[in-house]
């Protein structure tokens, strides 16, 4: 009798499950749409999309587009970007929603930086995005150019070489002003023109200011006619005792995927006479653990009439590709000397960078792809199985190289060249 008391729980149960997960998953659906600016209509990439009441949500990419997936009717969207009021939408039975967000002026009344001075929003007619330190992206920024991703609408910050640590970042204002010509924007750091981000260390930046239209060229010229960057660095403290800071960090780089290619036992089965007797892995002899860290300290404090900051930045970025990595030292003095009961104001900064870069070999992650995995990586005259006199390999200094046209040992490029700046 038990056992037909289970049987009939279990016909009556299991229905029941299927139907109420078949439910729990046909509610879950994707809601997608576009978030555009009241100022110009264009989209506004990096926009938050975050699902109230939940740690889900997603990011509006370059054109301000986005996905995200919500559990049911009753989800509410909520849309937040810096400079912008926050909006809160049902999500309900839609299944496409387009969000127009509206310029916050409760922030017009902040000071920002321009070319003659400061002003407050409200009386700047040119459009200018300033953000602010507690603003910045946070982690690992090894560039001051990733404080300002998907912080400012217009402002298009990317890398196109991802894992190599001495590419920098292509910075576009508004698109391309002119195609062929230099369309970086000009970069200000502390009044003085720069010729990149570079010179600055992150975390010597207290502020940074975009100014986006032909206002900027009307106040910097054609130099300033792709946009202009001004970048505000920290001051001495108002605090009469000296202030000592200090933060760093430690990061690692994998390779995330590499390129599908034959194994050594794969070519041999279908090329069986191009066996040369090894097993090489050719992606994994030129890649490794990319090991970066960074120090930054400082000391600011006042002393008397004169306020100042002390700054020393050490970075050592290492690249995923064998032996590239960059080392760079920043340092920095500002210094505020006030005068004659305050009238009289004189302010020095020294700055100095010191950078060395091994920038290594792209071509050898091609040639990696194409080498035959079965040959080895260096040779004797005693492992001749190539056929070719064995007096040819004193020639490549004991690296393997089978001689054929735009055909190279990865390995032995790597190892055999310097490309050092």
């Amino acid at each position: 009798m038990k056992n037909g008391y289970q049987q009939l729980i279990k016909i009556l149960f299991i229905p029941l499950a299927i139907a109420w997960s078949f439910q729990a998953v046909a509610q879950e659906r994707t809601v997608s749409g576009r978030v555009t600016s009241s100022d110009d209509g264009e989209g506004l990439p990096g926009v938050n999309i975050l699902i109230k009441g939940t740690a889900t949500g997603s990011v509006t990419d370059f054109d301000g587009n986005y996905k995200v997936t919500v559990s049911g009717d009753e989800a509410v969207l909520v849309f937040s970007f810096i400079g912008y009021a926050t909006q809160e939408i049902t999500v309900g039975s839609q299944s496409t929603i387009d969000v127009l967000l509206a310029a916050d002026i409760t922030a017009l009344d902040e000071v920002v930086v321009i070319g003659y001075g400061t002003q407050t929003k409200k009386e700047v007619t040119s459009a200018v995005t300033s953000v602010k330190e507690e603003d910045f992206n946070q982690g690992n920024v090894f560039d001051p150019a990733q404080l300002l991703q998907g912080k400012a609408p217009g402002l298009s910050i990317i890398k196109t070489n991802g894992g190599d640590p001495n590419s920098g970042y292509t910075i576009r204002i508004r698109g391309l002003a002119t195609i062929g010509s230099n369309v970086q924007p000009l970069i200000i750091i502390d009044g003085a023109l720069s010729t990149s981000l570079d010179q600055v260390d992150p975390s010597d930046i207290l502020s940074m200011d975009v100014l986006k239209d032909g206002a900027a060229a009307a106040i910097y010229g054609t130099r300033g006619s792709n946009g202009v960057i001004i970048v505000t660095t920290k001051r001495g403290s108002g605090s009469r005792a000296a202030t000592f800071d200090y933060n760093g960090y430690i990061a690692f780089e994998n390779v995330a995927k590499t390129v599908p290619v034959l194994d050594a036992a794969g070519y041999k089965e279908h090329n069986p006479s191009g066996d040369k007797g090894s097993t090489t892995d050719w992606f994994d002899l030129i890649t490794e653990t990319g090991l970066s860290q960074t120090h930054n300290l400082a000391l600011a404090g006042t002393s008397g009439s004169t306020s100042y900051r002390v700054s020393f930045n050490y970075r050592d970025i290492g690249g995923i590709q064998v032996g590239t990595g960059s080392k760079r030292i920043n340092s920095r003095i500002n210094i505020k000397q006030t005068a004659i009961n305050d009238k009289l104001t004189i302010r020095a900064t020294l700055a100095l960078t010191d950078r060395k870069s091994n920038f290594g070999f792209n071509d050898i992650f091609r040639y990696a792809t194409v080498y035959n995995p079965t040959e080895p990586v260096r040779v004797t005259a005693d492992d001749n199985t190539s056929g070719l006199d064995p007096a040819g390999f004193t020639r490549w200094d004991g690296y393997y190289q089978n001689v054929q046209f735009d055909y190279y040992n990865p390995v032995a490029i790597n190892e055999q060249n310097i490309n050092e700046g």
